[in-house]
């Protein structure tokens, strides 16, 4: 993505293909930098999305799990958000305020998603969605 990013774009928009790696399956990967740090400095990212959307029927952005400006741009630039939480305390209380700090992303964009791994739960479905303000899509 970053060596994506770094080059001018091809007037037929093909500069982002060139950086896919394709598997026999059909899906096609483009690649994050392995440091968060090569983000620093690069832009454009927004632009790139819209231009994989356009050449792609579906673009999944697996983002960290921390809001930075480039998961924060490509949250801003879905269609939809699978915000996936846990219900323990510490992933709810930081679903909570990640998901305040969505403003410019609509709510009906916005689906929740609970990772439920074990039967002990710190915090129940339903206090999960009181505090999310929003309903769980998916368990």
């Amino acid at each position: 993505m970053i060596d994506a990013l770094r080059e001018p774009e091809e007037e037929d928009g093909s500069g982002l293909k060139r950086h896919v790696t394709y598997h026999d399956s059909g899906l096609a990967v483009l690649a994050a930098p392995v440091s968060p740090f090569e983000w620093h400095g690069v832009t454009g990212f927004g632009d790139a999305l819209r231009r994989l959307a356009r050449q792609f029927e579906v673009v999944l952005v697996d983002t960290a799990s921390s809001l930075s400006e480039v998961s924060l741009t490509a949250l801003e630039a879905a269609s939809t958000v699978l915000w996936v939480t846990t219900p323990d305390y510490a992933s709810a209380h930081d679903s909570v305020r990640a998901l305040q700090a969505l403003e410019n992303v609509p709510d009906d964009r916005i689906r929740v998603l609970l990772n439920v791994t074990s039967t002990e739960m710190d915090v129940s479905p339903a206090s999960l969605e009181e505090a999310l303000g929003r309903p769980i899509f998916w368990t």
